[in-house]
């Protein structure tokens, strides 16, 4: 007689697979802010009668060049922002605006991801911002403009990004939002960081009624988005915490080696991230120079643009140590 097979416990396939956990982060973004005439693009016919070009309407605007992560511990339901809200007191973080500033560069916003989940606030309200984030967004802003001054600080600009999508929304907080932030009457009390209503500390007039509660949605202005490139993106080859790894090292070395005195290396050294690691093992003035350096060349000034021999020797020191 054939023998009975023996029962076997194992894990079924068809068990439904976990879906992967997003760790949430934010960002603080480095760039440039104008103006641009609205419709530029548009076709006008121009007479003695037309309005000059200098007195057509303009629209604001902000290019961001470079994105740069803080040191920071990511969690499952929300970004960790504690490193940004202490803005140039925080070493890195002053580090990092030092670098931007090398390159004509400013703060002009941060971006922070996040993930809709069933029951929650953006679930209910279908919004990318809650409390929370509307506080920590009024913070950045209020520091910002205590930094670069109040006009060009009102600039800054706040990204909600969708962890699971990728889809990204960009607001900015209204003015009315930032003074009740800058006096404290806008309260983020820690069980109320994820709700959808903001706590006041005194009566505020909404609608005509007086009440102790802000809606968020009320603190937004939408701010329109464009794609675009920037002059130093980073290309994720630099670790969370600043340092340059192993292999990147060996590429940049190989890089000098191969074309580092005619300027080809030079496009290498265009990322906002690999030049705040080799901040950390540069001195100020070597760093000053290289920074020119990329200045130029990434504006298009490549023809006689050229590392010192002293320039290449320090890379080459610091890279190969």
């Amino acid at each position: 007689t054939p023998k009975k097979k023996k029962k076997t416990k194992n894990k079924q396939l068809n068990d439904e697979k976990e879906e992967p956990q997003i760790q949430h982060r934010c960002a603080l973004l480095f760039g440039t802010t104008g103006k641009e005439r609205v419709d530029k693009q548009a076709p006008r016919a121009r007479t003695s009668l037309s309005t000059p070009l200098a007195d057509q309407k303009m629209c604001e605007i902000v290019k961001v060049q470079a994105v740069w992560e803080p040191p920071q511990e990511p969690t499952m339901d929300g970004c960790d922002a504690s490193k940004l809200l202490q803005f140039a007191e925080c070493p890195e973080v002053k580090r990092a605006i030092d670098i931007a500033k090398k390159l004509n560069l400013k703060p002009v916003g941060w971006i922070y991801s996040y993930e809709s989940k069933k029951g929650d606030a953006r679930e209910d309200a279908q919004v990318p911002v809650i409390a929370g984030d509307v506080i920590t967004a009024g913070k950045l802003q209020t520091r910002t403009m205590q930094h670069l001054g109040r006009e060009e600080g009102g600039r800054f600009v706040t990204l909600a990004l969708d962890g699971p999508t990728g889809a990204t929304e960009a607001f900015q907080i209204s003015d009315q939002a930032i003074q009740m932030v800058a006096e404290g009457v806008l309260a983020e009390p820690a069980e109320q960081g994820t709700a959808r209503n903001i706590r006041t500390s005194d009566s505020v007039m909404v609608d005509g009624k007086e009440t102790k509660e802000v809606d968020c949605v009320l603190c937004l202005v939408n701010t329109a988005m464009l794609s675009h490139s920037g002059s130093f993106f980073g290309s994720g080859v630099v670790k969370s915490k600043g340092t340059i790894s192993s292999k990147v090292k060996r590429q940049l070395l190989s890089s000098l080696s191969d074309g580092g005195a005619k300027g080809e290396a030079l496009g290498r050294f265009c990322d906002f991230n690999l030049l705040y690691g080799l901040s950390n093992i540069m001195n100020s003035d070597d760093m000053d120079e290289l920074c020119k350096l990329v200045l130029k060349w990434s504006r298009g000034q490549r023809k006689g643009t050229e590392m010192s021999k002293h320039m290449q020797l320090v890379l080459e020191s610091v890279l190969g140590g």
